[in-house]
């Protein structure tokens, strides 16, 4: 209900139930809140670039000579240095720890008592002359700094700016100085796509600045894609990664699914170099998923051939662990593996019956081994 100008409604739904303990300390004037240590924010600006409060009803004349007058804390910084007749020992930063600013005179003075530290407003490096009155080598204390706490890929998005927006004059002393900053997430992309163990300097800086599979190979001198259907298996191959991240799977993978990438990611650049597939644990591996990774390798280079003419090994057993199927019986996990998929009519089978891993001349071990083959083929 409204009455006049008063809104009964509002203020029941704003209305503020203050209890006995709070109404106490509020009666004996306790401060509700306090602030350690004291923040002090610094002003960063241009000369007449200060922020100046007014009232519009003055004449341009008061305005403009009670600005004239004004001091911020920057130009009150530099009043104090000058009228000094010691050298200041501190930096503009540094001052708030040792002077304290009395904003109705405007003017710094000792601090006597508590502490407080410095915060200077972010000053944009594109900003031009605000940004060089932090230090004179600007763009290398500003990478020095952003260095310390931003990405790579931060990093060259900062060093785009400074080359198109602020014209540094030696851009490539600021490159050769912080090009391993610029590229370090680049040595683990290497080491992932192209299965460089040890990338050189050399090898991150060309792909940074031409990520181009070509660049950067296996020592074979082409490029080999390692996968695996399981993450612990997946562990044990060098520069290994799942079937799910490296071909972009869908979760819920149906018998017409694509993966989630297009032609013009630079992921399929790398699968258009591909020598060569190497997928280990396949039986564990749904029949749509590779059915999938098939049909969209074939799409992204507009071919007929299985895999886009690319050499993939498939690794496994399908007498140790098959694939999950939720609540399936036999007829539907068995339907649901590789045998079953249109490509296993492409695929040559090559069999391993050589344990490799077992010592030969332990006899017990080898015992043991044809124990565990002949429980398998129960």
């Amino acid at each position: 209900m409204v009455l006049g100008s008063t809104n009964e409604i509002q203020q029941y739904l704003n209305v503020r139930y203050i209890g006995p303990p709070e109404a106490t300390w509020r009666i004996f004037g306790h401060p509700l809140h306090a602030e350690m240590p004291t923040v002090v924010r610094l002003a960063l600006h241009l000369p007449g670039m200060h922020r100046v409060f007014f009232n519009p009803e003055e004449s341009l004349e008061t305005i403009q000579s009670r600005a004239g007058q004004q001091m911020s804390t920057l130009t009150g910084f530099f009043a104090y240095c000058a009228a000094s007749e010691d050298e200041c020992l501190f930096t503009y930063q540094e001052f708030p720890q040792h002077f304290v600013w009395l904003k109705s005179e405007k003017r710094w003075k000792s601090r006597e008592r508590g502490y407080a530290i410095g915060r200077m407003y972010f000053v944009s490096p594109n900003c031009g002359e605000r940004f060089y009155l932090q230090d004179d080598e600007e763009w290398i204390q500003c990478l020095k700094e952003a260095a310390v706490i931003k990405t790579g890929y931060q990093l060259r998005r900062l060093f785009r700016i400074i080359l198109i927006q602020c014209s540094p004059l030696n851009p490539c002393a600021l490159w050769n100085q912080f090009s391993m900053d610029i590229c370090d997430d680049f040595a683990r992309k290497i080491r992932i796509l192209f299965v460089i163990s040890n990338p050189t300097e050399a090898q991150i800086e060309d792909y940074c600045n031409n990520p181009d599979p070509q660049l950067a190979s296996n020592p074979l001198g082409h490029i080999v894609v390692i996968v695996a259907s399981s993450r612990i298996a997946s562990l044990l191959l060098v520069g290994g990664r799942t079937a799910h991240l490296t071909f972009s799977i869908p979760l819920d993978v149906l018998e017409n699914s694509l993966c989630g990438f297009t032609k013009q990611l630079l992921q399929v650049e790398l699968f258009t170099e591909t020598k060569l597939i190497i997928w280990d644990e396949i039986p564990m591996e749904h029949r749509h998923c590779v059915e999938t990774v098939d049909r969209t390798l074939r799409d992204i280079r507009d071919s007929e051939k299985p895999f886009e003419g690319i050499t993939v090994v498939f690794g496994g057993d399908f007498q140790q662990i098959l694939l999950v199927i939720v609540k399936g019986v036999r007829d539907q996990i068995v339907n649901a593996s590789l045998r079953y998929s249109i490509i296993w009519k492409h695929i040559h089978i090559l069999t391993f019956d050589l344990n490799m891993r077992l010592n030969h001349g332990d006899h017990e071990n080898a015992i043991f081994a044809n124990f565990l083959m002949e429980v398998t083929l129960l």
